[in-house]
């Protein structure tokens, strides 16, 4: 099916998407158009991220909207340092969905096969076996995610592929595109008899239409760790069908024999993975993972050393990777020769059949492997005369199979009689959903707050409530007010944020502000802090540059700021990003302080927030306990984006803080910031 004539042009620089601004464009992928582009926020400061924008021929169609919907949804609940963050989904002004990501700077895998390939080198095993081992902890992270019930989401990645794996210039390998990922309760469904991800990294049972698990992944990452060790591919194929038939039926070489320096215990790895039968295959990602470290120990193949080879060995894209990046910091520009450019040493420029085939000759004469009880029988193509050219014979032994179709329309159905539909409904449940999202978040601008407030404007959703800016009627003094949505006791919640302002005042620790005035106006409870200059840290998060110093000091400050809070038997409740305030000296204040019986089961039935610890979710009393899964949570998210070598050394201490149930966290706030800052001092030693 064709839909070239319903492309259209990629955005130019400069042009508006939803909050950004486009600065050049990168690529053309499945489901998207890619762009670099930049948030600007106040005093001058900006964020560069990527944006993938829904084709316009695609948005039509309200599976391929809704599995775009699904791919933000899911990845944005995925935090690990081995798995390309998401940021931010939302719709720009001509109704286009767009998804806006994690800038990373570096090459894909695919990149890494076609340059080596393109130079006769090959890519030390070492430097393979770190990219795989990183990929494997990603995707073990991602198999064991949870719902916000505690049940597991059962995520399967299903495109696993060389363009899905990208080693960064800094050295730690990132898991991309969880597009067709499958999970538990996802929007999208796969149609009877459709494929999803790349058939030449498909796992067997995908093919034949079974359900698969997390060792589908593991499948297609032994492609991945085949293709990588020896520049060939595996089960590519210009025609699908033959792709897929290698993948069932082919036998697989060793991959010693196509390289002899290859340590033996990798090659059994390589070969475990691409075990036909998944029962045969290591049980879990996270098997992998182990092996490969431990393998590892002692060899060059640390992120140091695959940030030193990949800038050694791509020391031109490296030098152009820099330049753009400069010129994007000092006016915003990128030339666009320099994205050409950057396109040609990134292997845009150079033929997929440069990394070459295996042929089945090839496959017979290096002593191939084959699975016990799989078909064995070779296959090969046989030649085809010009006229049919378009009809490709398979010739398998005593018989032919004929495969008219050479093209992916037996895989993707056509919707094309459904899109005028199609496109309606998605319009139509997109604006219900701004109406629904936007009609108590966004009161009127000059709305009253029991009498003593002139609101300015709302800064934050959060969890049960948000946080806005009001002026005093009387002084007309600025404050921050932080107001709840809704409770079922408002005078009970008025008498807890009451006790809790007397008691903040009696700590006198600039850290946790006492409310300057609580109220409560039609029902919602509110608490007013005097507006000190700054801003949340959400906000800065996302559009201030944090250097990694002053990233480790907020999160230090942070943590002394809840330590100080449980010794004074104080319970927050909602502790998210949005709460904690960070004034133009860098200072911390947490507001929103409401106590053990801040959120019910009412109040939260809906919410989503990441930082919201699971047993508030279930209507329990908050406790110290669920303000440490918050602070863990929040703190996570700082280190990601400011040392994510320091995330990694603390990705024990986290998980723990993190933990479902409140008995497997740490038994204090304090305890769990001293195990931080005992990780966070061994990876400055190890430095």
């Amino acid at each position: 099916m064709s839909f070239v004539s319903s492309i259209t042009p990629p955005l130019g620089p400069g042009a508006p998407v939803g909050p950004y601004e486009v600065v050049g464009h990168i690529a053309t992928g499945g489901m998207g158009e890619v762009y670099l582009a930049r948030k600007r926020g106040l005093g001058g400061f900006e964020r560069t991220v990527v944006l993938k924008v829904m084709l316009p021929h695609l948005a039509q169609d309200e599976r391929f909207a809704r599995m775009f919907v699904d791919e933000a949804r899911i990845a944005s609940g995925l935090t690990h340092p081995n798995i390309v963050q998401v940021y931010d989904l939302g719709t720009s002004d001509g109704g286009g969905l767009y998804l806006a990501m994690e800038h990373l700077q570096g090459l894909s895998a695919i990149a890494c096969l076609k340059r080596c390939a393109h130079d006769k080198v090959w890519i030390p095993q070492e430097i393979a076996a770190r990219a795989v081992c990183d990929a494997a902890t990603g995707l073990a992270y991602a198999h064991a995610a949870t719902g916000e019930d505690g049940a597991p989401l059962g995520l399967v990645h299903r495109d696993i592929s060389p363009e899905n794996i990208f080693v960064t210039y800094a050295g730690p390998t990132k898991v991309l595109d969880f597009g067709v990922a499958k999970v538990r309760d996802r929007l999208a469904e796969t149609q009877a008899g459709e494929f999803k991800g790349k058939v030449g990294y498909m796992a067997p049972e995908i093919i034949k239409g079974e359900d698969p698990d997390a060792r589908a992944d593991l499948f297609s990452l032994g492609v991945v760790f085949f293709e990588l060790l020896t520049n060939r591919r595996l089960f590519h194929a210009p025609v699908p069908a033959t792709a897929l038939h290698r993948v069932l039926s082919a036998p697989v070489p060793n991959v010693r024999n196509l390289r002899g320096d290859i340590d033996p215990r990798l090659a059994d790895m390589v070969t475990k993975l691409l075990d036909r039968a998944p029962r045969r295959r290591p049980r879990s990602a996270e098997e992998v993972a182990d092996r490969l470290e431990t393998w590892l120990n002692g060899r060059p193949g640390t992120s140091k050393h695959v940030s030193k080879w990949l800038q050694d060995r791509f020391s031109d894209a490296h030098a152009l990777s820099a330049r753009i990046a400069k010129a994007v910091e000092n006016t915003g520009q990128i030339d666009p020769d320099h994205l050409k450019e950057a396109r040609r040493l990134n292997g845009d420029a150079l033929e997929d059949t440069l990394v070459r085939e295996l042929s089945d000759s090839e496959r017979q004469q290096l002593d191939p492997t084959v699975s016990p009880g799989e078909v064995s029988t070779p296959v090969r193509v046989s030649p085809q005369a010009p006229a049919e050219a378009d009809r490709p014979m398979l010739e398998v032994v005593g018989s032919e199979v004929d495969l008219a179709e050479t093209d992916d329309s037996w895989i993707r159905r056509d919707t094309r009689s459904r899109r005028v539909w199609a496109f309606l409904a998605v319009a139509m449940i997109l604006g219900f959903g701004w109406w629904a999202a936007n009609r108590w978040s966004q009161p009127p601008s000059r709305k009253s707050w029991g009498g003593r407030y002139i609101e300015q404007g709302v800064v934050h959703r959060v969890v049960a409530g948000s946080v806005r800016t009001v002026v005093s009627r009387a002084s007309r003094d600025p404050y921050v007010l932080v107001a709840e949505q809704a409770t079922l006791n408002t005078s009970g919640a008025l008498g807890a944020l009451e006790e809790t302002r007397r008691r903040l005042r009696a700590l006198e620790d600039p850290g946790l502000p006492a409310a300057a005035d609580v109220g409560v106006y039609e029902d919602h409870p509110f608490s007013a802090y005097a507006l000190e200059k700054g801003e949340s840290l959400a906000t800065k998060l996302k559009t201030t540059f944090v250097s990694r110093r002053q990233g480790l000091k907020l999160v230090r400050s942070i943590a002394e700021v809840m330590v100080m809070a449980e010794e004074g038997k104080l319970v927050h409740g909602w502790l998210s990003p949005e709460l904690v305030w960070i004034t133009a000296k860098n200072q911390v204040r947490i507001l929103g302080f409401r106590g053990p019986r801040a959120i019910s089961a009412a109040t939260v039935a809906s919410a989503a927030a990441s930082t919201l610890a699971p047993e508030l979710k279930s209507g329990k009393p908050a406790g110290p306990k669920a303000d440490q899964y918050a602070l863990a949570r929040m703190l996570a998210a700082v280190l990601r984006q400011v040392d994510q070598s320091s995330a990694v050394a603390a990705a024990a201490v986290l998980a723990r803080a993190t933990a479902f149930e409140p008995q497997a966290r740490y038994t204090s706030t304090g305890a769990f910031v001293s195990a931080l800052e005992r990780a966070l001092r061994s990876r400055r030693r190890r430095r």
